[in-house]
């Protein structure tokens, strides 16, 4: 809900660059501030929000649009190019022999991520491995080993064991032959003690090569704390 109302302010802010007779200081200045509202209302970081816009609008006054572009649609490409920076800069993960540990909240998508990432690898040509390790959510077992059923993954787990450091030590080696080893773990929180020091010692046992935080991107602000 959070995002959709963030696309749609932006949206509107398009719209009106795309509406107006001509693009000047005070059109530039309104959209900015529509902006600046737009990602302090989606509990984007106000001073991160602040940072973007003073940016976003420096540009947009001082920049000349290149040859064969309007004004318009400088702006525009303004608006995306300091947007997207608040998203960091891509890694490409390699195609090759590894172990993937994934960690996160609880409920933001891990095991289904693992799928996904199974499956990716797959096409990809990598013989892929898929680790049962989330010892505390009851169908995280069956969910996992379903998915990787549908893919024809290899599978690791015991339903029986709850010990997420032996399940995790057993599974990698057990899948030793695979390309790639992909580990699922239980949900957590920043605060809880016993889970962070669980956590600890699964990573010290997989001793995984990529660690992935997987995060609902509706947690906002929270985000940075949990990671």
């Amino acid at each position: 809900m959070v995002l959709e109302k963030l696309g749609g302010s932006l949206r509107e802010a398009l719209r009106k660059i795309a509406g107006a007779s001509y693009v000047d200081e005070s059109l530039i200045k309104e959209i900015v501030r529509d902006i600046q509202r737009a990602l302090i209302l989606a509990d984007v970081n106000v001073q991160l929000a602040l940072s973007i816009t003073r940016g976003l609008q420096g540009r947009a006054l001082d920049e000349k649009p290149p040859a064969g572009m309007s004004p318009r649609e400088h702006v525009v490409r303004i608006i995306y190019e300091e947007l997207v920076k608040i998203l960091g800069t891509t890694r490409e993960v390699p195609l090759q022999k590894q172990r993937i540990l994934l960690v996160g909240l609880y409920g933001q998508g891990k095991t289904t991520t693992a799928g996904k990432l199974a499956k990716y690898f797959q096409k990809k040509g990598l013989s892929v491995g898929l680790v049962a390790a989330d010892v505390h959510r009851p169908a995280a077992y069956d969910q996992l080993k379903q998915l990787g059923g549908q893919i024809n993954a290899s599978f690791y787990g015991d339903p029986e064991v709850k010990d997420a450091t032996k399940i995790a030590k057993a599974g990698v080696k057990a899948l030793e032959a695979v390309d790639v080893v992909l580990v699922d773990s239980s949900g957590r929180h920043a605060l809880e003690p016993d889970l962070i020091q669980e956590i600890e010692a699964v990573a010290k046992a997989v001793q995984a090569d990529e660690r992935f935080l997987v995060i609902d991107a509706t947690v906002g602000q929270q985000a940075g704390p949990q990671a």
